[in-house]
């Protein structure tokens, strides 16, 4: 049985905030408790706290593929990841598991925090 290996976060309400939506939509994608649809929205600066979180996420979503081509043709499976600071180890880990993950809808918004990329 699968469990959900990374520690818990800080102190801080909004990253326990992002790390609670991050292991939610990772349990949700492993154990097909989702809609297709995979949403996180925090206002959060990246931490380096955050990686491990975001990798088991990465290799949730790698697998996610093949939940996805079992949706319903009329589902709207979507991803979307806003305001939380994205640096590009995290991007890498994203586009990778996105590259073999075909949703309908993808929504990248004020990631960046001002920084270019």
């Amino acid at each position: 049985k699968w469990e959900y290996p990374a520690d818990p976060p800080s102190d801080d309400d909004y990253e326990d905030l992002l790390v609670t939506q991050i292991k939610t939509e990772t349990l949700g994608m492993r154990y097909g408790t989702d809609n297709g649809e995979i949403k996180i929205a925090a206002n959060v600066l990246y931490d380096a706290d955050f990686l491990p979180h975001w990798n088991e996420f990465a290799e949730a979503l790698q697998e996610y593929q093949h939940a996805i081509r079992c949706l319903p043709a009329d589902t709207s499976s979507s991803f979307s990841v806003w305001n939380v600071e994205l640096p590009p180890a995290v991007l890498d880990l994203l586009s990778n598991a996105l590259e073999s993950t075909h949703f309908k809808r993808l929504y990248l918004e004020e990631n960046n925090f001002g920084q270019d990329g």
